[in-house]
């Protein structure tokens, strides 16, 4: 008994190559089998190869004051033998050294089945089937709560605010309210523009919506906005190259399933904002705006979606580390091959008040914007889909990805209606009808 150990560090060192040999197909990445024992004396193993195994070991981890303890073994026949010995020995036995709850004195033949050598057996009894996603809960950025709560403390100290903080019986009104302002740092250029080097990329991810007969929902991510300038001609092609490689060398070889966002990154027109046929358009041209948008998919009994949105961009951001020093001259050299009228106006050759720069200059130039952008990223959840898609984008989402056949299959529990996460006015707007919805010209 003394191989139990209730240390969350076990699970979670688990859960770490549990995820990456599911989600980030990491090849180098050694399986971990861990035994866990309840209170009650069951006992269940996870293995790391299992689809399931991320979910069951995120529980275990909240419901850790339930277990006994832990075990790790480095083989899936070690584990098993583990458990088998157990077994022999019998909750009789067991009792004898540690208190179970509830008492129990042998094992019954279910719970004998559920102790078989084989795994997937082993983890049926805590499959969860749901018909919804946890979807990612509301919130606020520290600098907004902090805003929020001076801008109500300005307010309860006005004069004849009933509730001033500090206004006592007399009646007298507190002062005015002083905010420090000794910490606050603006810079600002001649023209009354802000300046500095921002970094990083934004993220806009919409909620996840399940499928209809499959055990999975996906969820819609827009690269709002790359934080940087001269960036604006990167784009989807050049990072694709890089995915359909992986995908080719690294997860087609060696058989392992394509995560969904490597399969869909593209650039999609976004709407118009004053009409959800019709797409925003550059002024005085009829090229259309365009943003990065892919698909993450959320297994139900997986993680949570922010924890596939993180793993994504890391998965993205690979060859644009600091570590990586060709990637700004790798892209220039692209540019220059691939879209030579970008390549020249971005070097303030032509077209651009930017200052002419040489080759390698621009090289430079891109190597510090490209890591910067994936040096961090800033997720944005539970935006509606009509807020950068149309109405055609929108169905076709829904029916290729998640099985939908009309608006009705949207979700709408109460604890659950996504009707708001598809139209962001709903219900004051409402749904079209679903058989007239066509994606619209370019």
């Amino acid at each position: 008994m003394s191989r139990f150990v209730n240390d969350k560090t076990i699970l979670g060192d688990f859960m770490g190559v549990a995820f990456n040999t599911a989600f980030e197909m990491a090849a180098t990445e050694d399986p971990k089998f861990v035994v866990s024992m309840r209170r009650d004396g069951s006992l269940r193993l996870l293995d790391s190869n299992d689809k399931y195994a991320c979910g069951l070991a995120e529980e275990y981890l909240k419901e850790r004051e339930d277990f006994h303890g832990f075990t790790y073994f480095p083989t899936l026949e070690a584990a098993n033998a583990f458990v088998k010995q157990l077994q022999d020995i019998g909750l009789e036995e067991i009792g004898k050294h540690l208190v179970l709850v509830p008492p129990t004195t042998d094992y019954s033949a279910a719970e004998g089945d559920t102790m078989a050598l084989k795994v997937a057996d082993m983890m049926a009894s805590e499959e969860k089937n749901t018909s919804s996603f946890p979807q990612v809960a509301e919130k606020k950025s520290p600098q907004r709560n902090i805003m929020e709560s001076a801008l109500k403390a300005a307010s309860a100290s006005m004069p004849g605010n009933s509730g001033s903080a500090g206004a006592g019986s007399n009646g007298a009104a507190s002062g005015p309210v002083v905010f420090d302002m000794g910490k606050c740092k603006l810079d600002f250029g001649k023209k009354g523009t802000a300046t500095g080097s921002p970094s990083g990329c934004d993220f806009d991810v919409s909620a996840v919506f399940p499928h209809v007969s499959k055990e999975f929902g996906v969820a819609v991510v827009v690269i709002k906005a790359w934080k940087t300038t001269n960036l604006w001609h990167f784009d989807s092609k050049y990072m694709n190259l890089f995915n359909e490689h992986f995908i080719t060398n690294e997860l087609v070889k060696k058989g392992r399933d394509v995560p969904l966002f490597l399969q869909t990154l593209i650039d999609m027109p976004i709407v118009s904002s004053s009409n959800a046929n019709d797409y925003k358009r550059q002024r005085n041209s009829t090229w259309t705006i365009n943003k990065q948008k892919f698909l993450i998919m959320v297994p139900q009994n997986g993680f949570g979606l922010e924890k596939y949105v993180e793993s994504a961009f890391k998965t993205m951001g690979t060859n644009f580390r600091s570590t990586n020093e060709n990637c700004g001259m790798q892209y220039a050299n692209w540019l220059a091959e691939n879209k030579r009228q970008a390549y020249e106006r971005s070097r303030g050759i032509s077209g651009s008040r930017t200052k002419n720069q040489t080759h390698e200059q621009f090289a430079e130039e891109m190597q510090r914007k490209l890591v910067g952008v994936f040096s961090k990223m800033t997720p944005n959840y539970n935006v509606p889909l009509d807020t950068w898609m149309t109405h055609g984008h929108i169905k076709q989402f829904l029916t290729d990805n998640c099985g939908y056949s009309s608006w009705d299959d949207v979700p709408k529990l109460p604890n659950n209606d996504l009707r708001n996460k598809v139209l962001k006015k709903f219900p004051r707007e409402t749904f079209p009808h679903w058989d007239s919805v066509e994606i619209p010209d370019f």
